[in-house]
């Protein structure tokens, strides 16, 4: 994945996950992951495996694609 992806995923994630209102500790322990990862991620500091992604995703109840897809603010 491009960085631009990787950054869209950490706000995607970040925006999702305080809307479920979950704490990273939280969704990191369900994840299996450290909570500085879950950090990380968020503000593409870092990347994850695809295996962590799809956990992410799963432990969310939303799509991989959800997590990487464009906003409608967006513009190419």
């Amino acid at each position: 994945m491009n960085e631009v992806k990787w950054m869209r995923l950490g706000d995607n994630l970040k925006t999702i996950r305080t809307k479920k209102k979950i704490r990273q500790k939280d969704l990191a322990c369900a994840v299996g992951v450290h909570a500085s990862l879950i950090c990380k991620i968020e503000t593409g500091a870092s990347q994850c495996s695809l295996r962590t992604l799809r956990k992410i995703a799963d432990t969310l109840k939303v799509k991989i694609d959800t997590l990487t897809k464009e906003t409608e603010n967006e513009t190419c």
